[in-house]
């Protein structure tokens, strides 16, 4: 079956010439010769720009485990200086526990009134004996001396006591 609208259409075609001129088609050796052209630049390129990489992710890598590095040591030296912290303060409590347990009652006695107490304070202040002192006190006199105030004199052998001061126990 023949179209006639198809045959007229046909016939009305005219065919014009271009302004421009087609290329012609290039040769397949020139290809060859662009594809080995382009894959010795990049064969060229290639190293320099991988030392690039290279360089930059090294540095990257190495400027990371720099700072764990240094978050690690300051870790270490926080934990090192609370331990000689802690050190200091245990070694303080021992040693005053030393002065304390070092300080003795030598004797007691009532003077117009008031208690007076006779002790050896060894290295202890009068400040760190209080309780102690307090006590002891109590101990020897057989009675609680909670708010009462003592004359403390400091024990010295065959030589008369000398007054050290007076404390108040709790």
């Amino acid at each position: 079956m023949k179209d006639p609208h198809i045959d007229h259409s046909l016939s009305d075609l005219t065919f014009r010439k271009r302004s421009r001129p087609v290329p012609a088609r290039a040769e397949p050796t020139s290809h060859f010769w662009t594809g080995v052209a382009i894959f010795v630049g990049v064969a060229l390129i290639h190293p320099f720009y991988s030392y690039q990489v290279q360089t930059r992710l090294a540095a990257r890598d190495i400027n990371a485990a720099v700072g764990e590095f240094s978050n690690q040591m300051n870790k270490m030296g926080e934990q090192a200086q609370r331990q000689v912290q802690e050190s200091a303060r245990e070694s303080a409590a021992a040693a005053l526990q030393r002065r304390q347990e070092g300080v003795r009652l030598m004797g007691t006695t009532l003077v117009g009134g008031n208690r007076v107490v006779i002790v050896d304070l060894g290295q202890a202040t009068l400040g760190e004996a209080k309780a102690t002192l307090c006590r002891q006190a109590a101990a020897s006199f057989r009675e609680p001396l909670a708010g009462e105030r003592l004359r403390v004199q400091r024990h010295r052998g065959r030589q008369p006591a000398v007054d050290v001061g007076r404390i108040t126990c709790d």
